[in-house]
């Protein structure tokens, strides 16, 4: 049983993204005018990890049999490692649509239509009939559009924000981040994806020439997204961000290759943690 419950949990891969989901409400909350509501807060980072577990989820589900090929991914592939069976990982998955629609449906028509959308494109992202990871150009878009831009959309619905400009471009930049993640997977996994017949966007470029400087990726929508947040706060409270900003971005300057490397990968999650706390706090006593 207790192989079967973590097979399933693994499946899921929240590892991957659960500091990705909390960095996206956190971040959400600074367009509210007024203090944020522990329970919606709760309800869209529940909504967020679902729908993101279920991409991630049928992925592992298709790609099964060709990760058994790699021997690091076939431990970290709960089917191909034999935990569960594939079986039992499409009802799991099937479980895991049906909760996120559940979570979506109390925000609203459009926010259940963007949600389907996201659950459509996370499908046919990795769906071995169809497999959009393996169309040039049509990968990055798709994996923009369902683990990006539909994230901070639903969360914007969710948090009774107005779809202004200014949303909209939030929504850009997410789409340009999950674009570049994307991009340094491909990167990652350029060997094992030529055993696997994956024919991707980094199939057509010199992997060679880039693939030392993936650490860069995340720079210019980490840049945008300050400048942003900045025009959300007042007074001292922009000064403090921007103070935390510009030492950041100081020490990340200063710092050797091998330690950007280690921030952008490695430590990624952590950061995203840290700056969405820091951003619920900042934005809690802003409105204390």
């Amino acid at each position: 049983m207790k192989t079967k419950l973590l097979g399933f949990y693994k499946l899921t891969r929240v590892n991957d993204f659960f500091a990705q989901s909390f960095a996206t409400v956190s971040l959400m909350t600074t367009f509210i005018e007024g203090t944020i509501n522990p329970f919606t807060f709760t309800h869209l980072f529940l909504t967020n990890l679902f729908i993101t577990a279920f991409s991630f989820a049928i992925n592992d589900l298709e790609d099964a049999p060709d990760d058994a090929l790699d021997p690091k991914k076939r431990l970290r592939n709960p089917i191909s490692a034999k935990l569960i069976t594939r079986s039992q990982g499409l009802v799991f998955t099937t479980l895991l649509a049906i909760i996120s629609i559940l979570l979506v449906w109390p925000f609203g028509k459009l926010a259940r239509i963007i949600a389907l959308t996201c659950l459509l494109l996370g499908f046919l992202y990795s769906y071995k009939s169809v497999r959009l990871k393996s169309m040039p150009i049509i990968d990055l878009v798709s994996h923009g559009l369902f683990l990006g831009t539909a994230q901070i959309l639903i969360t914007a619905i969710g948090f009774g924000l107005e779809l202004n400009p200014k949303i909209y471009l939030v929504a850009l930049i997410a789409f340009s981040f999950s674009v570049l993640s994307d991009f340094y997977s491909e990167i990652r996994d350029y060997k094992v994806d030529r055993l696997s017949n994956i024919n991707n966007t980094a199939s057509i470029v010199n992997v060679d020439g880039i693939k030392n400087k993936t650490h860069y990726f995340h720079v210019i929508p980490a840049i945008l997204i300050t400048l942003l947040l900045l025009s959300n706060f007042s007074g001292q409270f922009q000064i403090i961000l921007l103070g935390l900003a510009l030492i950041f971005a100081f020490f990340y300057l200063i710092s050797s290759e091998q330690f950007r490397h280690k921030i952008a990968h490695q430590y990624f999650k952590v950061v995203l943690v840290a700056t969405g706390t820091i951003l619920i706090a900042v934005h809690s006593f802003q409105y204390f």
